[in-house]
C-alpha cells in the first residue's frame, strides 16, 4: 500500500514556507521529508501493515506556526491474485501448450 501527494507547509497567511513534513501511519512507521514548494511530492510505501490511518505534521525552524497543506493525494494498493485465479491461469497455460 502507498500514499503520496503534493504536501507542503504554509503559514497563517497561506504563504508557502519551507517545512519538514512527517507522515506517520497507524502501525507506527513514519517518513520525514523536507519541502519548500507546492509541487514537492511526498510519498510513502508501507511494505508491512495495511495503511489504516495517516497523520501529517509540519515543523519549521523559523518562528511562527506552520500548517500542513496537501493537494493531489494518491493512494495505491497492490493487487494480489487469489490462489484459485493463479491455478486457473496455470491450467489455461497447460491446455494451450497441449494443443500445439
Amino acid at each position: 500500500m502507498s500514499v503520496g501527494g503534493n504536501i507542503f507547509g504554509t503559514d497563517s497567511s497561506f504563504n508557502i514556507v519551507s517545512a519538514k513534513i512527517t507522515v506517520t501511519l497507524a502501525d507506527g512507521s513514519s517518513y520525514i521529508a523536507s519541502t519548500s514548494s507546492p509541487t514537492d511530492f511526498v510519498g510513502f510505501i508501507s511494505n508491512g501493515a495495511a495503511i489504516s490511518s495517516l497523520t501529517m505534521t509540519a515543523s519549521d525552524t523559523a518562528p511562527g506556526d506552520v500548517y500542513v497543506t496537501a493537494d493531489n493525494m494518491y493512494f495505491g494498493v497492490t493487487a494480489i491474485p487469489a490462489p484459485g485465479a493463479a491455478a486457473l491461469l496455470g491450467l489455461a497455460a497447460l491446455v494451450s501448450r497441449r494443443r500445439r
